[in-house]
């Protein structure tokens, strides 16, 4: 049992461990031979997480805590769908300018378009600071300011968007509240200790799959790679200053202003 001192610090909360090992257990790279041995390690330090919120799951407060976050997501990600189609009508635009300073918005605001929304909402309320800085630089308020005549809310909606991915991080920050205190300690140890388990777990499958699983430079094995462990290792990238492969591209990557 870990002490009740034990920080939560490196270790993603339980709902985003949930997420990554399930979308691995029914990930079609995972039905590769060398990988199958190890998915029962995973399921059950799910199951070992599960058992441990399981309570937390029928206290109303959690309840609303999560329901909250899981709205903001849907309003984040609707902000950006609205963001990235409506700037991609502009790409037909007959003038010309108008439709290069469109997609300079785009490649500089959503270089990988909606890939954005397929984040986890501890991610994408994360990534809500790059996209800020972004935003600030010099080059989005020129393509801002020449598509004003023709979108003449795009400022202002562009803002929402900021405002929103601060909201959901603060709902996300609420709901991390039931599993440790102020001070980043466990509630409840056993909880710190399955997260715990299911992190090294998580970690030591990610470096089976880079090094025995699919460990080429082939285009298919990056694929597998990114497939199976991009969305927890661009977690990694984000919030534990690690480093991701370069075939596995980070939404949190900052392009030349």
């Amino acid at each position: 049992m870990a002490p009740k001192s034990a920080k939560t610090v490196n270790v993603p909360p339980a709902d985003l461990l949930l997420q990554f090992i399930r979308d691995i257990i029914a990930d079609v790279y995972a039905e590769n031979p060398m990988l199958k041995p190890t998915l029962p390690l995973l399921q059950s330090a799910a199951d070992a997480i599960l058992a441990q919120i399981g309570q937390a799951n029928e206290d109303p407060a959690f309840l609303a805590a999560k329901q909250a976050a899981n709205a903001g997501d849907g309003r984040l990600d609707k902000a950006h769908r609205y963001a990235v189609y409506t700037l991609e009508a502009q790409l037909l635009n007959d003038d010309e300018a108008v439709a290069a300073a469109a997609k300079s918005l785009l490649d500089l605001l959503y270089p990988e378009r909606l890939a954005i929304i397929t984040l986890a909402y501890v991610e994408a309320a994360a990534a809500g600071a790059t996209y800020a800085a972004r935003l600030a630089l010099p080059r989005a308020q020129a393509a801002i300011a020449t598509l004003t005549a023709v979108l003449p809310t795009l400022a202002a909606d562009l803002g929402r968007t900021v405002t929103l991915a601060t909201e959901l991080g603060a709902a996300v920050q609420k709901l991390n509240g039931f599993y440790t205190d102020k001070a980043g300690n466990a509630l409840n140890p056993k909880l710190f200790a399955a997260r715990t388990s299911a992190q090294q777990r998580l970690s030591a499958f990610s470096d089976f799959v880079a090094t025995m699983a699919y460990p080429d430079d082939t285009p298919e094995h990056a694929k597998a790679r990114t497939s199976l462990t991009g969305p927890y290792r661009r977690y990694l990238t984000s919030n534990l200053s690690g480093a991701a492969p370069a075939d596995e591209p980070t939404p949190a990557s900052d392009p030349t202003p």
